[in-house]
């Protein structure tokens, strides 16, 4: 890779967190960031998904750990009547699924696999908002940006996304959205409540 970007005219990133870890690996590369572009908005016709609960919280990607959807599943337990949908496929799927269970929350936790964009634009509509609170695994496997973010801004969502890697890039915190430390519950699970505009009092 440090081959290959010292070869290079240009690099182009998508994030500042992205071209930082360029720079490390090579700090000579010229480096520009461009985020890129939602690419379910507002401007597409939405198609009925159906059974859905009245009011969802909505996390759309892959099923994977770096995600924090763990984590969203988790926040539910202080949230008695919070529903929760995620649209999405991936190998987490099955331990997520297994989380929900074990702590009781299965009949609020709603995956949807195989989703048309249309789909997931009506998912965005009728959302009370998008959560995605990423983190960074041990092995640096970490989100470059939030496209899904962007995606739900379009629809005049708010977010809540993961400090880690390329997320700040995509929410302005306080404005379109709410930055957390990914791995920490309390502040995830407060977020939420803010967003809920509910009382939450870690005990």
């Amino acid at each position: 890779l440090r081959k290959i970007i010292h070869s290079a005219h240009q690099v182009i990133a998508v994030s500042q967190f992205t071209a930082d870890q360029v720079k490390q690996l090579e700090p000579s590369a010229a480096v520009t960031v461009i985020h890129p572009a939602a690419g379910i908005t507002s401007t597409l016709t939405p198609q009925v998904v159906a059974n859905l609960p009245a009011e969802f919280i909505l996390s759309v990607g892959r099923l994977v750990e770096r995600k924090g959807f763990d984590q969203v599943i988790k926040s539910l337990e202080q949230f008695p009547t919070l529903h929760y949908v995620l649209a999405g496929n991936g190998a987490d799927q099955a331990r997520l699924q297994q989380l929900a269970q074990r702590i009781g929350v299965t009949n609020r936790v709603h995956v949807y696999n195989q989703l048309t964009d249309h789909e997931i634009a009506y998912l965005y509509q009728h959302c009370l908002f998008l959560v995605m609170p990423s983190r960074q695994l041990a092995d640096g496997d970490v989100e470059g940006f939030g496209i899904v973010v962007l995606e739900a801004n379009s629809f005049g969502k708010v977010a809540i996304g993961g400090q880690a890697g390329g997320m700040p890039d995509a929410i302005q915190d306080g404005k379109t959205g709410l930055l957390v430390d990914g791995t920490n519950q309390t502040a995830i699970t407060k977020a939420i409540a803010s967003l809920l505009d509910v009382d939450y009092r870690h005990s």
